[in-house]
């Protein structure tokens, strides 16, 4: 036996149970976590048994310490997150000052490209906008076509709506010299105040456009309806899509009535609603026209507004279509958004006081889906 064996022996001969376990209790304590090697030979060498109160101590305090650890990286992952938002914004912030100055009229808006849309009616024909944009994640892309369709020089950034950025950027860009006022950008960042001040920014948009003479119409053979079935964003308790039954639903009854069908949407929604299995069944991206059989043809930005202008009947949800649709001087329908799988009425939120107001869109026809499937029931046949 050599002199190691004997010391373990001797430990073992001069310890008690409870001093043994009343040891390593401290030793947990003192150094929170004494490593799963080093226990595993501490209870080998004191034969502490499965289930007893050194053990307990022993994985509970692992626990414990696993969950400070999460919190630790948690929070430091957090700070560092935040330290990076910082250093961007104030970047973000020290490059605008080139932007704005000279001889240039600035605007500013926040949120979706029917955000930017209403904007664009503003100053898309004018020769020194340069344009501000803070876009939602979904719609900074998409944007971005538009505003070079239109060959207008922009810069966009995350929207900070809702951040603690907001604020220095609003007043840095609306105090600026060549600040113009920007559609319907809300005075303050204040979303309410659409609600309150409905006629202040009935003056500042502008309700018609050009649009459909720099684009142009070109007509089918076939009258054709274009569907919008979706959002950007997807949710249940404020929900702008429509299931597959639906949407089943109303293209079947559009091909009863002799149209052909252009679904306009992304890629995303094709794979969840899937190709309607029918000849006058076309799908519309920004760069794609495919047909039923999964045939497709490339095309550029204009041709893509152009199909959707040139339609005979429009129907979507609340989204970005209906609102370049009324801008071109042309009617839609409007599936109305269902909050937790209830239709309230218009003015649930404040952008229904710009986006909805019959009294700015009158060429707006808003429906529930279960109503407008009744109403085309009584649409008059092509055949």
């Amino acid at each position: 036996m050599n002199n190691k064996d004997l010391n373990m022996n001797s430990i073992k001969s001069y310890l008690s149970r409870e001093d043994i376990q009343q040891q390593i209790k401290i030793a947990i304590q003192n150094h929170k976590n004494i490593g799963s090697n080093t226990y595993d030979k501490l209870k080998n060498q004191f034969n502490i048994k499965e289930n007893s109160l050194v053990e307990k101590v022993h994985a509970q305090n692992n626990e414990l310490l696993q969950k400070n650890n999460f919190q630790v990286r948690r929070s430091s992952i957090a700070r560092s997150n935040s330290n990076r938002e910082e250093v961007n914004f104030e970047k973000f912030l020290s490059g605008l000052d080139e932007f704005m100055n000279g001889d240039k009229d600035v605007y500013l808006t926040f949120g979706g490209v029917g955000d930017l849309l209403l904007l664009l009616a503003v100053c898309y024909n004018n020769e020194k906008a340069n344009i501000i944009f803070l876009a939602n994640d979904e719609s900074s892309q998409f944007a971005k076509k538009f505003l070079d369709y239109f060959n207008l020089k922009y810069i966009i950034y995350k929207n900070l709506m809702g951040t603690k950025y907001c604020s220095p950027l609003y007043k840095k860009v609306t105090r600026h010299p060549n600040f113009t006022l920007s559609a319907h950008l809300a005075d303050r960042c204040d979303y309410g105040d659409w609600r309150k001040n409905t006629d202040k920014y009935k003056n500042r948009l502008v309700f018609g456009t050009d649009w459909i003479n720099l684009i142009g119409i070109k007509k089918r053979d076939k009258k054709y309806v274009i569907i919008c079935p979706s959002g950007s964003h997807k949710c249940e308790n404020r929900r702008r899509y429509l299931n597959i039954h639906e949407y089943n639903t109303i293209v079947k009854i559009y091909l009863e009535k002799g149209y052909e069908v252009i679904t306009a949407s992304s890629k995303g929604d094709l794979k969840s609603l899937g190709f309607y299995p029918n000849k006058n069944c076309y799908w519309l991206t920004d760069s794609e026209l495919i047909n039923y059989r999964g045939l497709s043809q490339q095309i550029d930005f204009n041709t893509f507004l152009q199909i959707i202008i040139s339609c005979d009947d429009l129907v979507s949800m609340d989204t970005w279509i209906k609102t370049f649709m009324v801008l071109c001087g042309k009617s839609a329908h409007v599936i109305k958004t269902r909050y937790n799988s209830k239709y309230q009425e218009v003015g649930k939120e404040s952008c229904d006081y710009i986006f909805l107001n019959k009294d700015f869109w009158p060429k707006l026809k808003l429906h529930t889906c279960e109503d407008f499937i009744e109403y085309l029931e009584y649409l008059p046949s092509e055949l």
